[in-house]
């Protein structure tokens, strides 16, 4: 059995990164969530949360 995904995180230099999240919510019920390549530490904490 697959363990369900609760939060996916982006990451990225490029702003695009962020608008897709939007459209990503109708694919998943998890949580997604974009972070700029200066936040890896703070998206890997988020996943973890």
């Amino acid at each position: 059995m697959m363990a369900e995904i609760t939060r996916a995180a982006g990451v990225a230099d490029a702003g695009r990164i962020r608008a897709s999240r939007h459209p990503a919510r109708f694919f998943t019920e998890a949580g997604v969530k974009a972070f700029h390549v200066d936040e890896l530490k703070q998206a890997r904490a988020w996943i973890g949360a």
